[in-house]
């Protein structure tokens, strides 16, 4: 039986791209480990990395007060909504919006079992912190993967190699940004 642990946007895109399997298959809770809490009851943790975007603005900006209205503007329910409800009757259910506005996600057209599956979700999502030189890390996950399965290379040795550059990335960021760090890392 296939399973797939995907964000909800690529159940759009399947349910739109794949009429012939509608009704045969539909999204679920990530499955999880069985934990016992403080109080010894037992549950099952279902918890998934969130990411997400947002809208900054440059402490340089000339224009800040027509950014920063630019910015509640563009973030407001109304525009998000009316932007997602657009974006799906055009393009249709595969471009169903994925707003950081979560009025906007539950005013789009989800059945009541596809609401209440992302609300629970939604609720064992767990932000992961950012560190300076941290775009480093995925980005050498991925290299490493890469070469592994497309250039047949020891798995063990990849990830020893793409560590040491990992971590001198992370430590050049540190000293560059005044932060103290683990000197044992450091090959100054």
């Amino acid at each position: 039986m296939p399973i797939a642990v995907m964000d909800y946007t690529t159940y759009n895109m399947i349910s739109l791209s794949a009429p012939e399997i509608r009704g045969l298959w539909k999204f679920a809770l990530v499955p999880g480990l069985e934990r016992v809490d403080e109080n010894g009851n037992t549950y099952i943790d279902r918890s998934v990395a969130a990411s997400g975007a947002s809208c900054i603005m440059l402490q340089k900006s000339t224009k800040k007060e027509k950014a920063w209205e630019f910015m509640k503007w563009w973030t407001s329910t109304e525009t998000q909504s009316r932007y997602a409800v657009e974006i799906e009757s055009i393009i249709g259910t595969a471009s169903r919006y994925p707003s950081a506005n979560m009025e906007v996600m539950y005013l789009q057209p989800w059945s009541a079992e596809e609401a209440r599956i992302l609300n629970e979700q939604r609720y064992w999502a767990k932000g992961i912190p950012e560190v300076p030189g941290g775009y480093f890390t995925t980005r050498h996950m991925e290299n490493a993967f890469k070469r592994v399965v497309n250039d047949v290379y020891d798995a063990r040795e990849t990830l020893l190699d793409y560590l040491d550059d990992i971590n001198a990335e992370l430590t050049n960021k540190r000293k560059e940004m005044g932060l103290t760090y683990n000197e044992r890392f450091s090959k100054d």
